[in-house]
């Protein structure tokens, strides 16, 4: 019902407003996430750098990897390669294994030679 979406509201903006992690989810990251998968990729993107802005320096590299892999596949959505490819770069450096950004990235590369 429209109460029920208007409460949910009520209670993200109370969730920004006091900073609140949600099983080590920011509710920027959380926002995020959602605006991704509606396909509002700049909206999610500029919930994507608040999220890692606001991230704990070196508690969780797990999340910042997470996060940083979603802000990349909306860089790709949004056709902005490099910068995706760059984060691709990083995740891998921190994490040689994550199977995600390694196969996104072997998808972008072959993907910028078929242009060439």
């Amino acid at each position: 019902t429209k109460e029920d979406i208007f409460m949910l509201f009520d209670f993200i903006e109370a969730l920004f407003s006091a900073q609140v992690d949600i099983l080590g989810k920011s509710a920027y990251a959380i926002t995020a996430y959602h605006k991704q998968q509606q396909g509002k990729y700049e909206e999610a993107l500029s919930y994507y750098n608040k999220a890692l802005k606001n991230a704990k320096k070196s508690i969780d590299l797990k999340t910042d990897v997470d996060l940083f892999y979603n802000k990349a596949l909306c860089l790709l959505k949004l056709r902005r390669n490099k910068e995706a490819l760059e984060i691709f770069d990083w995740i891998l450096t921190v994490n040689p294994q994550h199977s995600l950004a390694l196969s996104a990235k072997t998808q972008l590369v072959k993907a910028i030679w078929k242009v060439k």
